[in-house]
């Protein structure tokens, strides 16, 4: 692991499209604004995207799709290429104090801050079915773009310490059982359920 290199790559101003945190712009095969043949999507304000060829009214642009469950477009983390309104693009600053690798392969995520290597987690990417390929993270480089706080998913767990990533992915704490203790009044949160996944 070259530190060094890494930390340039992560302090580099990214471009991104102009939208709302949440909001996701699908991205046309043809630069025309009649093109409904569309060949992957990008979150806004929080997905990088390489730009390859811009002109005035339009520009080809890089990047894996981050389609989410529902969506028509069913091309889920995959690269692609296709063409965007280039009043979209924004270049963005990016933290020059803090930066995050998430390795999907290894299940690490690497913490740099102020150009060194701070920490090592264990992480887990999510869990890709056949019928929903959505639930594993997206490929790509991303803003953390809000601080969402903790917030209840399926199966009655909480997640705490929510960063969102981009429209549907947040980076967070194991998910945990939260329950009362009886003697106590306390809440305790029982992480038990999920940690095993790391």
């Amino acid at each position: 692991m070259n530190e060094k290199a890494i930390w340039e790559v992560l302090t580099q101003p990214v471009t991104v499209l102009k939208g709302k945190q949440r909001e996701q712009i699908k991205v046309r095969l043809e630069p025309e604004e009649s093109c409904k043949n569309y060949t992957g999507v990008v979150t806004c304000a929080s997905q990088a995207v390489h730009v390859l060829e811009q002109n005035d009214d339009w520009t080809l642009i890089e990047a894996y799709s981050s389609c989410e469950e529902g969506s028509a477009v069913k091309i889920w983390a995959l690269p692609f290429q296709g063409w965007v309104k280039t009043s979209l693009l924004q270049e963005q600053e990016v933290s020059q104090e803090y930066g995050l690798v998430v390795d999907k392969l290894q299940q690490r995520l690497y913490v740099f801050k102020n150009g060194e290597l701070f920490s090592t987690l264990l992480c887990s990417t999510g869990y890709p079915k056949a019928g929903a390929p959505w639930n594993e993270t997206p490929a790509g480089e991303f803003l953390l773009v809000s601080w969402t706080g903790g917030f209840w998913s399926d199966g009655g767990l909480f997640c705490d310490m929510g960063l969102r990533v981009n429209s549907g992915i947040l980076l967070h704490e194991v998910p945990c059982v939260v329950r009362t203790d009886e003697v106590t009044g306390e809440q305790i949160k029982d992480y038990s359920r999920c940690e095993r996944y790391l």
